[in-house]
């Protein structure tokens, strides 16, 4: 996603907070699905069991007010009374360009793979007579889903959803290669949707159940598929991971925008400091216990809780934690816009060389920095290049980042590292204990990473309340993209003050951010109306 689209994104969840929204796609909008279902492979392995997952997204999309098109069974050469793959997709492309603007849904399930010797990591959506032997017979076997999405882009659509239930048991084309399908960049006003992570096959009759029940739910499509992401995870034990690649540039809501939530943000009765140094001198069972009953509703309450079910509290093995030091300033409140100084406790706070770089660990440490800095990480190592979200390899990054606090457990960069790629890797259990440990340590853009949580509801319910506290702690160590998402939250009247007080607050938040050095907050601040 790019940084005007993930600025877009948390303004629109605000709105969605609200009950507004973005302009969104109307109930007028043209609304037509595709849905191709491949069950008799000639010589791939039989789906049978697609039937009832073509049923289940059909009868959704028919609720939804979708004009449905539904193909069964396609090859890639045409047959006597069925048209080819190609001539399907040409047909529904000439029924979309006539009704211009429309919201376009496709659906396929069946098998597909992709390309291992295209670097661009090419994948093909297979014809029931495709034969693949080695990479070669792609091509031949397939439509290639970059032509799928390309076309469709410039045939006029408002919004383009792809849905690929088809990360199934495929024949592997040699050693180390993995099946499944590969990430592809979606083209503009387009998400695509996988049944399953990268690389990963996807159990039949699970993905698509859980989607149709989720596609008649109020909110929008990016709310919609984290839900469907989550679900699934929790359904298969965590074997099965969906995700999507969104870069729709509108908020689009199938069956409603408005979202129940509080009017205003309650007020957050926490003495921050104290519950971090609290925390902060937690060493074993019985310090775990007393923070529980101190705080059992605090901040790391969850991370305390699964460490208390843990070895050595119980017969079980548990990570061990990061020694983190307790932050030694209150955060200010949110009508203070002044950046604090950075907050004492880190190795990387100082503008010299990490001190603990060394010829045995340099390369190690350099893993975690390449795979998961964030630009707006004040502990970032000084010249050290940011990674954009859509460039992170969660995996890697969540394993190189874990080598790296191996050695360096008491680094809260490292640990914030850690946290965001497993955000990014859709694990916000895990992401959550690295943010809270970071953040106990003085981590400005861990105390900005568990606010994102909340505010986009990821893994956790959305809280305003709990965003904003965090925000505001953020801001408070300088965090520039907390300063930020204060300001978007000012500029659409979440705090139920007056439009006046509102305006003037978003203007000195966004003013703060610009002086921290976060371009995106520029765009922003010249969409407010003038002298508002």
């Amino acid at each position: 996603m790019t940084p005007r689209l993930k600025i877009l994104s948390a303004f629109a969840a605000v709105l969605l907070w609200l009950g507004l929204s973005l302009p969104a796609l109307a109930d007028t909008t043209p609304r037509l699905a595709l849905i191709i279902n491949q069950v008799d492979y000639q010589t791939l392995t039989p789906l049978p069991d697609t039937d009832g997952e073509a049923g289940d997204i059909k009868a959704s999309l028919v609720k939804l007010g979708f004009d449905v098109t539904t193909a069964r069974d396609i090859s890639v050469q045409a047959t006597p009374g069925h048209p080819s793959f190609k001539q399907v997709l040409d047909d529904f492309r000439l029924k979309v360009s006539q009704a211009p603007g429309a919201i376009v849904f496709i659906y396929y399930t069946g098998h597909g793979m992709h390309d291992p010797t295209d670097e661009s990591g090419e994948n093909y959506l297979l014809g029931t007579d495709a034969n693949i032997r080695v990479p070669a017979d792609l091509p031949p076997s397939g439509i290639r889903l970059s032509d799928l999405t390309g076309n469709f882009s410039r045939a006029g659509t408002k919004a383009l959803i792809v849905v690929l239930d088809a990360c199934r048991d495929t024949p592997s084309l040699g050693k180390g290669v993995s099946k499944g399908l590969a990430a592809v960049a979606p083209q503009e006003n387009t998400l695509i949707a996988y049944s399953t992570s990268e690389g990963h096959i996807a159990e039949t009759g699970v993905y698509a159940p859980v989607l149709a029940q989720e596609l008649l739910q109020p909110g929008d499509l990016g709310d919609i598929f984290n839900h469907v992401q989550a679900k699934v995870a929790d359904a298969t034990a965590q074997k099965q991971h969906p995700w999507a690649n969104n870069d729709l540039y509108q908020v689009v809501c199938l069956v409603s925008c408005t979202v129940n939530i509080p009017a205003q943000p309650a007020t957050v009765d926490v003495d921050w400091q104290k519950e971090q140094a609290v925390w902060a001198s937690v060493h074993d069972c019985t310090d775990l216990q007393s923070y529980m009953a101190q705080y059992p509703n605090g901040a790391f309450a969850t991370q305390a809780r699964g460490r208390l079910a843990a070895a050595p509290c119980v017969a079980a093995p548990a990570p061990a934690p990061v020694n983190v030091a307790p932050v030694q300033q209150t955060p200010p409140v949110v009508a203070d816009a002044t950046p604090a100084a950075p907050l004492a406790g880190s190795k990387l706070a100082a503008v010299a060389p990490p001190p603990w770089y060394d010829d045995d660990s340099e390369m190690l440490v350099d893993s975690c920095d390449s795979d998961a800095n964030a630009d707006h990480d004040g502990d970032r190592v000084p010249g050290a290049l940011a990674v954009l979200d859509r460039d992170v390899k969660p995996a890697k990054a969540v394993a190189d980042c874990k080598r790296a606090l191996d050695k360096y457990g008491d680094n809260r960069h490292l640990a914030y590292n850690l946290g965001r790629a497993y955000e990014l890797n859709k694990d916000y259990a895990n992401a959550k204990v690295w943010y809270g440990q970071a953040a106990a340590a003085g981590s400005g853009a861990a105390m900005y990473g568990m606010g994102n949580l909340y505010f986009a509801g990821e893994g956790v319910n959305k809280d305003p309340a709990q965003a904003v506290a965090w925000f505001q702690k953020g801001a408070a160590a300088g965090n520039s993209q907390s300063m930020l998402y204060l300001g978007i939250i000012y500029d659409s009247g979440l705090t139920g003050d007056d439009d006046k007080a509102n305006a003037a607050q978003a203007r000195k938040w966004y003013q703060a951010a610009i002086a921290a050095g976060n371009t995106g907050a520029q765009e922003l601040l010249d969409m407010m109306p003038k002298g508002g």
